[in-house]
Formats: C-alpha cells, sequence, structure tokens
C-alpha cells in the first residue's frame, strides 16, 4: 500500500517537450508502507526546464533509519533519470550529506553520503537493528549501487563500499 498528498501552485510555460515550471507544492506524506518508507511535509519549490529546483522535508524514515530536518536539490532529466544533490539531513543525532541518482525504468539508484556525529548505538541499531552494540561517535563514507521495486530485491542487488570510523568507543557487551 502506498500513498501520497500534495497540492500546489505551479506555473508553466514553453513547449510541451522542454517546459518551464515556476511554483511551490506542498506534499503531506509520501509512503510505501511494504518497505517501511515514509516521508513527511515535503515543500518543493519548482524553478527552471521541466521538474527541478529545491526541496525541503520534515522526516524520512526507512526500516530503522530516521532523519530530520531534510533538504536537497532534485532534477527529473529526460523523465527517466532523478537526481538529489546537495542533500543534507540530520540523523541519529549527527549529520548526513551527499547525493541520490534514480533510474526510473530501470529501478537503479547510486548513492554517495557521508555521515559525521552519529550517535553509532541509534545508528547501528536503526541500520541492522543490532540493540546497545557499541557506544561513540560515528562517521561514514558510503557508496552504493542497487536496483529493484521491493526491499527484498534492493537488499540483493546492492554493491559498493562503505567505510566508517567509531571515536572514543567501545563494544558494550565486552567493554
Amino acid at each position: 500500500h502506498s500513498n501520497i498528498t500534495a497540492n500546489g501552485n505551479v506555473n508553466i510555460s514553453g513547449t510541451l517537450d522542454n517546459p518551464k515550471l515556476k511554483g511551490k507544492v506542498n506534499i503531506a506524506d509520501i509512503s510505501m508502507k511494504d518497505m517501511e518508507f515514509e516521508l513527511s511535509n515535503i515543500i518543493a519549490h519548482l524553478n527552471g526546464q521541466g521538474i527541478s529546483g529545491s526541496g525541503t522535508a520534515e522526516k524520512m524514515k526507512f526500516g530503522g533509519i530516521i532523519a530530520s530536518n531534510i533538504s536537497a536539490n532534485f532534477a527529473l532529466k529526460d523523465y527517466t533519470n532523478f537526481y538529489l544533490d546537495n542533500i543534507s539531513a540530520d540523523c541519529f543525532s549527527g549529520k548526513v550529506h551527499g547525493q541520490l541518482s534514480y533510474n526510473i525504468p530501470n529501478f537503479a539508484f547510486g548513492t554517495d553520503i557521508i555521515g559525521k556525529g552519529l550517535n553509532s548505538m541509534d545508528a547501528v541499531y536503526g541500520a541492522v537493528g543490532i540493540p546497545k552494540a557499541l557506544t561513540g561517535s560515528l562517521s561514514f563514507n558510503a557508496q552504493l549501487t542497487g536496483h529493484g521495486v521491493t526491499d527484498v530485491d534492493i537488499i540483493k542487488s546492492l554493491k559498493g563500499n562503505i567505510n566508517f570510523g567509531i571515536n572514543d568507543g567501545r563494544f558494550v557487551s565486552i567493554g
């Protein structure tokens, strides 16, 4: 079950094959229950060729990963490739920055995300479900690609690198 609720005011000018959109769209909720994905209180400012501009969102939840105060630039190119860049968000008491691309016909994506100063105990629990694994400040750099329609498809297709570091931390179970 999926949901999207939106309203806005958009002016469209130019030709049908190369429109210019200018305006504001408020999206109260985007959710995909099967993937445990929710995005709330999105404000998109359209300004440019096709569907492009900047946006903010109050909260994003994907499984156990929760981010807030999200902002990014976006663009839909040739109605097939969607890009988010200059992504910024608060996550697990730290900051996350990066970019994402998504090929709509192939359900393929690529990400380059950097996280700094995250609460490692909360982040490990949110990302992989291991409670009270370790303490400290977590930083990471992740470049991942994948494709799929369901969360299972996406997880099976994931490829890439994730590097992380823990500062001033300890494994809770072993001291």
